[in-house]
């Protein structure tokens, strides 16, 4: 892996763990309202 591909690569696994995270917080918050 070349250095001009490796910031374009962490941008990627930034933008999936974003994603992420906020679809976890979006369960959470459901799963939050269904207790309650």
């Amino acid at each position: 892996m070349t250095k001009e591909e490796l910031p374009l690569h962490f941008i990627v696994i930034q933008m999936v763990c974003d994603n992420l995270s906020e679809q976890f917080i979006i369960m959470q918050t459901i799963c939050d309202k269904r207790l309650n």
